[in-house]
């Protein structure tokens, strides 16, 4: 028994692999919005929706001790999705008016494809959020948790926006002191320093 597709592929046919006509775009124009089904407002594509509140770069943290810097602040603003931590940015004299972000996803999200995805998501939703949301002279920190990966990303987008509107007026939270490391000998017994 042989397969035989249901309608013949023929390049007369006159439709593209994406499902539209050949030689038009599937894509919108740019200067339209972006809209889902449900009339949902996504982002703007147009450039004069909003001003950005970002006069510098958008600069990325890299190294454990700007992530440190960040969350001794005690500024953040918990989603179901992810934690937003702020803190003052270091002063650039050849970026003023910059911020900084960094992504972390740890091993409680899952494996490393879900960990990359769950930061793949935040960058994007970053990327389209932190020209016009984010206050100028901080970092950001975005922390993943579990319902990152399932979430819609539209709910994503809003829990997004709302984080980087109110943490500014969270009041700081230290975080809680480390607890000193015990020695390895059992109680009563002098560990083999003190000998």
């Amino acid at each position: 028994m042989a397969f035989e597709p249901a309608q013949p592929a023929s390049a007369d046919a006159g439709f593209s692999p994406a499902g539209g006509p050949r030689g038009e775009s599937v894509c919108l124009p740019d200067d339209q919005d972006h809209r889902s089904e449900t009339g949902d407002h996504l982002v703007a594509a147009s450039s004069a929706a909003r001003q950005p509140a970002i006069t510098g770069k958008i600069a990325r943290l890299k190294r454990r001790s700007e992530f440190l810097a960040v969350a001794a602040t005690g500024r953040r603003w918990v989603a179901p999705a992810f934690v937003l931590q702020i803190g003052p940015r270091a002063d650039d004299p050849s970026a003023p008016g910059s911020i900084g972000i960094g992504f972390t996803a740890t091993k409680r999200i899952g494996n490393a494809v879900a960990r990359n995805r769950a930061k793949r998501r935040l960058r994007e939703a970053a990327r389209l959020l932190a020209p016009r949301s984010a206050t100028a002279g901080y970092d950001y920190v975005l922390i993943a948790r579990a319902e990152v990966l399932t979430c819609a990303f539209q709910t994503l987008l809003d829990d997004l926006e709302t984080a980087f509107s109110r943490v500014l007026r969270v009041k700081p939270k230290p975080l809680p002191a480390r607890r000193p490391k015990r020695s390895a000998s059992p109680p009563g017994r002098p560990s083999p320093r003190e000998s």
